[in-house]
């Protein structure tokens, strides 16, 4: 199935690993290793964690392999003080990567996503009438978005196009005056299961809740995300500006030596025994007999988080075969709902096969 053809099946729901985010320039997994290792060393004094602290984290994280994440080394760190300053690193990184998607002018995989929203919503072949018109709206109002990332890359992206493009649409006086067609205006759904590094400049009170759940509004008319990032640690609360890591470090200046900031990442292990697991409750909630497009999710990711597609209507994947092969099964649905390449896709590249002709 195409794109358009999942919309007018069932809800879509996209579900983001970190391969979604290093399109823009966010790093891997192993390059994250090394600029924490390297911010461990190199950046205590401006994170304003103490010297004892840093150079724990510098021996901790020179030790791990490639295979441990984030969350299993920070799900070991009793101490306050030393989880607090794991959090300010991995942010300081992240916000080093969300500057470089910051100034990235290609248009890319999130781009080509809200081009072809705004093309399906104007498709002369199906949209022929009101009826028809108003449902697709509706179909694009279902869309929903699980992101096992802290970064805000796909949220500032979206926007900034979907803004761009929903505003600079040309709208006929006939559909608008004389056929009472309502003018392009809808939004989506987001969840990051695991938290994020801050709100967005511009976030607000939602009025959209999920599991009694409330969301955060970023964006008005014609297009917003309803947006909540809850790890089991806490709910989102601190403000960072995307990108800035000077803003960053103001925040950090002014909280003290060895503050917790209250951010909203790093939260424990998906497998630990015992850990707050209603945030992935929010997220499952919308991967049930939807349409999942999974990108940049390895079939490592998946397996350590808690996220489950047996229920799913269709599962596309970004995977290998051989990577498809190493998910459990009981995470996914029967085969003949299963649609991957035997190579894998980058994310950009699955989006030049989804869309179809939209010229």
């Amino acid at each position: 199935m195409n794109l358009f053809e999942m919309l007018d099946d069932a809800p879509v729901t996209l579900v983001l690993g970190a391969g979604a985010s290093m399109d823009y320039g966010l790093p891997s997994w192993e390059q994250l290793k090394k600029q924490l290792i390297e911010i461990a060393d190199a950046k205590n004094a401006e994170l304003n964690i103490s010297e004892d602290i840093g150079n724990f984290w510098f021996n901790e994280l020179s030790s791990i392999d490639d295979l441990t994440t984030l969350d299993a080394v920070a799900g070991k760190i009793e101490s306050n003080e030393y989880y607090s300053a794991f959090q300010k690193m991995t942010a300081y990184a992240l916000l080093l990567g969300e500057e470089k998607a910051a100034k990235e002018t290609k248009d890319k995989w999130i781009e080509r996503f809200s081009l072809a929203c705004v093309a399906y919503l104007n498709d002369t072949r199906a949209t022929t009438d009101r009826k028809s018109y108003e449902q697709r709206m509706k179909n694009l109002n279902k869309i929903s978005v699980v992101s096992l990332n802290y970064d805000r890359v796909f949220q500032f992206k979206l926007m900034n196009k979907m803004t761009a493009t929903l505003g600079g649409l040309t709208f006929s006086r006939q559909k608008e005056k004389l056929l009472k067609w309502p003018r392009p205006n809808f939004s989506v759904t987001m969840i990051q299961p695991h938290g994020a590094i801050g709100l967005l400049k511009g976030t607000s009170s939602g009025d959209r809740t999920i599991l009694s759940r409330e969301l955060s509004k970023f964006g008005q008319e014609p297009f917003a995300i309803f947006w909540s990032a809850h790890s089991s640690y806490s709910i989102l609360r601190q403000l960072v500006d995307f990108g800035r890591t000077d803003h960053f470090l103001k925040i950090c200046e002014k909280g003290g030596v060895d503050a917790d900031l209250h951010l909203n990442i790093i939260a424990v292990d998906d497998l630990i025994e015992g850990a707050d697991v209603s945030n992935y409750d929010v997220a499952d909630a919308l991967l049930a007999e939807n349409n999942i497009i999974c990108i940049g999710l390895s079939h490592v990711g998946l397996n350590n988080s808690r996220l489950n597609f047996s229920k799913a209507n269709h599962v596309i994947l970004t995977n290998s075969k051989s990577e498809v092969n190493e998910i459990d099964p009981k995470r996914l649905p029967e085969t003949s709902k299963i649609q991957f390449w035997d190579d894998g896709k980058f994310a950009t590249e699955l989006f030049d096969e989804l869309i179809p002709d939209i010229q």
